[in-house]
């Protein structure tokens, strides 16, 4: 995704810290650019001046994404007059029109071929993109296509199509559209040492090393929150989520338990997506914030330990749910878990399970020691497919996996996860 070559990626360094880590002899850039005795920069970033980075900012204030307040006055514009600037489009217009830089020939009689393309990646994916645009500007100059990004993207694509609307501000466009795309973007699965990680698991190991806690009280979530994961955000990645999880495994309408919920914002997506859901967590001070910020959900919400879920008959669940949980299970207990779910799950019920594995830490280049303290199960998949046979569970990933795999809205092009899909088997284990 980037050339080693002139780039000191998140995983490298450009100014040597002389802390002994090792990234001062790894990943070093190999272009820096001395900005004066004590500092270097790559030349990566020296080649941003500052008119760039002005004109970036412009592009939100056109773009709508944010706006001038009323009493701005007088500021200074690109070429150093001081002519007020004034917002080219009101923050109020959600879908911005653009102008092509190339004009578009019209043929007389044409039928317009409309294309709506969905792009919900970063930023700097969202950079990269463009590169695409332009060559279907070059090669399709009969197409009117419209992007539909996040807000914060959008600008991006300003002038290389014919509109762009935001994902979290309006409905997507009716059309008409003769073609319709959502762009995958795949991340690289693999993790070597030679060059720069994608910037998906730099972020990730980062987060690791920040967390600390190794039990299940308030300062668990305070922490996690500090390093940038907030259990009560929510929106459309979670909407987006239990869209997928709910359609792909047909649970709508179904009766579905979230084992390990947290504060609840997965829980209230997989709700909102059709499945009559309820959650349980073993950490009370997330349950209660949940509580708080949801009053909704306050009576879907328990606290409970997987191990015991006494407030549950046999057979009370259609499904089961739990991601990023199973890794926190006591590997001693896990049989005993496995088969309490098994006793609330109705026969044939379906437990989805997306859980660290060590083959995922293989691929990541993770290792144990420089792990959430609270992973405590890093297991095989072979081995938990044999703990789920062993306790009233028929392992059938295959036979789900390309339904959650081709779903429009499948998370499985974002990320690298591990899970298994599983099926309650008749009796008990």
């Amino acid at each position: 995704r980037q050339n080693p070559r002139l780039v000191a990626g998140a995983q490298g360094r450009c100014q040597l810290v002389g802390d002994g880590d090792e990234k001062d002899r790894r990943d070093v850039c190999e272009q820096p650019v001395q900005i004066s005795t004590e500092l270097r920069i790559p030349k990566c970033q020296d080649m941003i001046s500052a008119y760039d980075v002005i004109r970036r900012i412009q592009l939100y204030y056109e773009g709508g994404a944010i706006s001038f307040p009323e009493e701005s006055g007088e500021m200074t514009a690109l070429d150093g007059s001081h002519e007020p600037v004034v917002p080219k489009i009101p923050p109020s217009v959600i879908a911005e029109p653009a102008t092509p830089a190339e004009p578009t020939p019209v043929t007389p009689n044409a039928v317009a071929h409309n294309v709506l393309l969905r792009f919900q990646h970063g930023l700097g994916d969202a950079i990269q993109f463009t590169a695409v645009l332009r060559h279907l500007r070059h090669y399709h100059p009969d197409w009117n296509v419209d992007v539909r990004t996040q807000i914060g993207k959008h600008s991006a694509f300003s002038g290389l199509c014919r509109r762009v609307f935001t994902i979290d501000r309006q409905p997507g466009p009716s059309g008409p559209y003769q073609e319709r795309h959502t762009i995958e973007w795949h991340e690289c699965r693999s993790d070597d040492h030679r060059w720069p990680n994608t910037i998906e698991i730099v972020a990730n190991k980062q987060f690791l090393r920040q967390l600390n806690a190794t039990g299940y009280d308030v300062s668990y979530y305070e922490e996690h929150k500090q390093a940038g994961l907030d259990y009560l955000d929510f929106g459309e990645w979670q909407q987006q989520y239990g869209r997928w999880i709910v359609e792909s495994l047909e649970y709508r309408g179904c009766r579905m338990l979230d084992v390990g919920c947290a504060c609840g914002s997965i829980l209230r997506g997989l709700g909102q997506a059709g499945a009559i859901v309820q959650g349980v967590d073993l950490c009370e001070p997330m349950i209660q914030l949940g509580r708080q910020k949801w009053p909704d959900m306050a009576p879907l919400l328990f606290v409970c330990d997987a191990v015991n879920l006494h407030l549950f008959r046999d057979g009370s669940w259609d499904g089961l749910h739990s991601a990023q949980s199973a890794e926190h299970w006591k590997p001693e207990l896990v049989p005993f878990i496995l088969r309490e779910l098994a006793r609330i799950t109705v026969p044939g019920g379906l437990f989805f399970c997306a859980l660290d594995t060590k083959e995922l830490f293989a691929r990541q280049g993770r290792t144990v020691e420089q792990e959430d303290p609270t992973h405590i199960c890093i297991r095989t998949m072979h081995w938990w497919h044999e703990q789920l046979s062993e306790t009233g569970w028929e392992v059938c990933t295959q036979e789900w996996q390309p339904k959650l795999g081709q779903h429009a809205e499948t998370f499985l092009t974002y990320y690298d996860w591990d899970f298994f899909v599983a099926r309650r088997t008749l009796g008990h284990a």
